[in-house]
Parts: structure tokens; sequence; C-alpha cells
């Protein structure tokens, strides 16, 4: 699989950020529970899970128990913060109004198996992308070749002065270079984005 490597500043790695909500993959320890996923593929402690991620969705389900539901080999886990209004309220995990939406409620049918390495497709949704984003991409997240370049085609002059080297499989290219299908071997590319401290500007 092709690595794309890119440094960049502060304001271009949150901008990065924002690619994340059109879906990623990672790879871990699956046949877990989604607290146990959420700790291990991004390294989130108890307090930033229960206070942060208000609604969480297994398989296009809303979960209420992350200790129970089991994140599997190809699973989709969709996070996100509270949501607003009434909606947002019965999509909650635990909120009062969660019998408003029994039927996309998320039910564990059956025990976990064997833990095991595989791969879990993660959206990220509002404020959790900014919270998130550059956690999942400093760790490297995977994710369709053509989006990538789409996403960074359509980036400003702004974006691009942040972004201060662009490696693909460890050697350095041009933002120009990226469309050329030579470079690349497959559709999927793995992701990393490292952020550096902004060059400070010439005394005048």
């Amino acid at each position: 699989m092709d690595m794309v490597e890119m440094k960049v500043d502060a304001p271009t790695a949150l901008a990065i950020s924002y690619l994340l909500q059109e879906g990623f993959r990672v790879y871990g320890d699956v046949n877990l529970s989604v607290r146990a996923v959420l700790r291990n593929v991004a390294g989130l402690d108890d307090e930033f899970i229960d206070r942060r991620l208000s609604t969480i969705f297994l398989n296009g389900k809303c979960v209420d128990d992350i200790d129970s539901a089991i994140v599997t080999d190809g699973s989709v886990l969709a996070l996100s913060s509270a949501m607003p209004g009434l909606v947002g309220s019965s999509l909650r995990r635990g909120g009062m109004y969660r019998s408003l939406r029994s039927g996309v409620t998320f039910r564990a049918d059956g025990e976990a198996g064997t833990k095991t390495t595989g791969s879990v497709e993660i959206r990220l949704f509002n404020s959790v992308i900014p919270s998130l984003g550059s956690l999942f991409l400093e760790r490297g997240v995977v994710i369709d070749r053509g989006a990538l370049l789409m996403f960074l085609g359509m980036r400003s002059r702004r974006f691009w002065e942040g972004c201060r080297a662009i490696l693909v499989n460890g050697k350095p290219v041009m933002k120009e270079d990226l469309t050329d299908s030579a470079l690349w071997s497959g559709n999927d590319v793995t992701v990393t984005v490292t952020e550096v401290l902004r060059e400070p500007s010439a005394a005048i």
C-alpha cells in the first residue's frame, strides 16, 4: 500500500482533519468492545470517551452500552459529540429520549469472539473532527486515493503555504506531482500527517 506523509503547520493540519468525515480505516485489535477499540486505535482515555463522545453509531445503529457492543473486522464506527434538538437528544448515548429511536438502537447479539487483528472504518462528525482528526492522522489512516487527491485539489493557497513537505513512499514530491499515476500502485493509501511549527516571518 502506498504511503503518504505530510508535514504541515497547525492550520493546515486542522484543514486536513475535515477529510476524515468522509470515512477512513484503521487497523488494530478487533472483536473487542467499542470502548476498548477507541482506547486501542486512538489512545483515548475514558474521560474523553464518556464526556465528549455523546453519540456513537456502530454499523448504522446507535450504541448505548459501549462496553457490551462488539466491534468486529470491517465494522463502521461513527463518532459525534452532542447534537442539538430533539433528534440529537434521542441519539445521545443513554439519553432520556432514547426510546424514540428504538428501531435504530444497537443490540448485542452474542459474545465477542477471539481478539484478532482487523480493520475498522471510522467517521468523525461536528466538533469531534478538530478534537480527534489530528490524533488519527498522526497515527496514520487508510483512505481512498481518489478522495485524497480530490480533497487536496480543492485546497487554497493558504493551505499549501502551510505544507512544508509531502513524501510518497518516502520520496519528496511536489503537489503538482500527486496526479501522476506513476506514483501510485493502488487505490488505497496510508496517510500520516505530522504537525510542525510555522516558520517565523522574516524581520522587516
